[in-house]
């Protein structure tokens, strides 16, 4: 396992974030109008790159999000996990700090370690944010189970991803699951690997799910 630089005037809302990935990332997609439904589908080609549509085109679709305004209704602070609050502050300041969305770091610690400052993978990567050994060492972490610099360096490599991949968000999460590397030999593109193919959107959603949560509240 593994911005464009964000602006400094705020983060992208969710309108932002599917704008970027039906622009910039796909083929075939369309964009969502406002009298559309709210629902995204989404497809994925045999190279493993996804395809996000308002509708779906074949059978090939399924639901990716659906009706997230109306569920976002239903969010409250209440709803968040205890180990999430725990690590809550320090997500947020590490975020801020670096220049990143703190809902694309915290989906990524969710996903990763569900919060787990303590978890280890069975290929090594360790902490909250699952850092390989050669990535801690490239970033200063010396002990990647201390929350705060796991944190820290989890959010600088992911800033350095946003502006490899200028913010194309599916292309730096899979470069976060499978590593540069792997994007490189299959040409730009999110690598057939299982894992990865099932990373990036479960990732895209968590994000998706905190920027709502966050508006509501």
């Amino acid at each position: 396992m593994q911005s464009s630089h964000h602006h400094e005037t705020g983060f992208p809302t969710r309108q932002a974030i599917l704008s970027t990935c039906l622009i910039c990332c796909f083929l075939g997609a369309e964009h969502k109008s406002a009298e559309a439904s709210d629902a995204i589908f989404v497809a994925y080609d045999a190279d493993g790159t996804p395809r996000f549509s308002t509708q779906p085109y074949d059978n090939n679709y399924r639901i990716y999000l659906q009706n997230p305004q109306q569920a976002a209704k239903l969010q409250t602070k209440s709803q968040i996990d205890p180990k999430h609050a725990s690590l809550g502050a320090a997500i947020q300041d590490k975020a801020q700090k670096h220049g990143v969305d703190p809902a694309l770091v915290r989906a990524i610690v969710a996903i990763e370690s569900g919060f787990n400052p303590k978890a280890v993978s069975a290929k090594g990567a360790t902490g909250a944010m699952q850092l390989i050994p050669s990535t801690a060492k490239q970033y200063g972490v010396s002990n990647p189970y201390d929350v705060q610099q796991n944190l820290d360096g989890g959010t600088r490599y992911l800033k350095d991803l946003l502006v490899t991949y200028n913010g194309n968000l599916p292309l730096v999460l899979a470069a976060y699951n499978a590593g540069q590397g792997n994007i490189s030999k299959h040409r730009q593109r999110i690598p057939p690997f299982s894992e990865t193919m099932l990373y990036v959107p479960k990732v895209l959603a968590k994000m998706e799910e905190y920027q709502r949560m966050d508006a509501f509240i």
